[in-house]
């Protein structure tokens, strides 16, 4: 497992009342606090579930069937040469920090 499906695990059982919207605030917040050398990186994406999709379409049979985190981790397995984390969330969720907002920015 992943150290960013990790955390997400930690913060979902230590934050129960918040909402899915809310994770990835929570993720930058705790990312910034635990491992301030990575964030200085900055190689860590937000990106849209569905440009998620798109971006993976000819690559696995049905990746509208994934779930977030399969698909962040489709994404960092398939472009493991652009050395990026993602973090995929919902379509309705405005982006913020560092996004990919087409597939054409892959």
């Amino acid at each position: 497992m992943g150290k960013i499906k990790e955390v997400f695990i930690e913060l979902k059982r230590e934050y129960k009342d918040f909402d899915d919207e809310d994770l990835p605030y929570l993720f930058e917040q705790y990312v910034k606090k635990n491992y301030p050398e990575q964030m200085k990186h900055n190689n860590i994406f937000t990106i849209h579930k569905d440009t998620a999709i798109k971006a993976l379409e000819g690559i696995y049979p049905h990746p509208d069937m994934f779930s977030r985190e399969q698909l962040k981790e489709a994404l960092e397995r398939h472009y493991a040469s652009k050395n990026r984390q993602y973090t995929v969330v919902s379509d309705n969720i405005e982006l913020k920090g560092q996004c990919i907002n087409n597939i054409n920015e892959f």
